[in-house]
């Protein structure tokens, strides 16, 4: 049996300081990963709040709170594209270009794989 989903999938959390970066953020990724952005998620700061105060063994994701923050998916069926690196670099570029980001954490997901 044969399995199209994504071979590899990378998860980046991203602090920002606004709407408006988030919404240049999308764009650049739109451009940079065409595709293979498999999702895009704005979520305020005082949701970040909610979950750690209300939900047992939730904590906060990243050091240093922000307004918001972004979840990132990008995807690939291709196994020879090194997508973490990929990842990497956009984030690099895009902290280095316009300074929209304040900190990220990039996690592995495990994807489909054929069987």
């Amino acid at each position: 049996c044969r399995n199209y989903g994504p071979v590899q999938t990378e998860t980046a959390f991203v602090a920002i300081d606004s709407v408006q970066n988030a919404v240049e953020l999308l764009s650049s990724a739109l451009a940079y990963f065409g595709p293979t952005v498999s999702s895009f998620e704005l979520l305020p700061r005082i949701g970040i709040e909610f979950a750690v105060r209300h939900a047992p063994g939730n904590r906060d994701p990243l050091t240093n709170p922000s307004p918001w923050y972004l979840l990132i998916d990008v995807e690939t069926t291709m196994p020879a594209v090194d997508l973490k690196d990929r990842v990497y670099g956009f984030l690099e570029k895009t902290f280095c270009l316009c300074s929209i980001i304040i900190s990220v954490e990039i996690q592995d997901t495990p994807g489909s794989t054929e069987e």
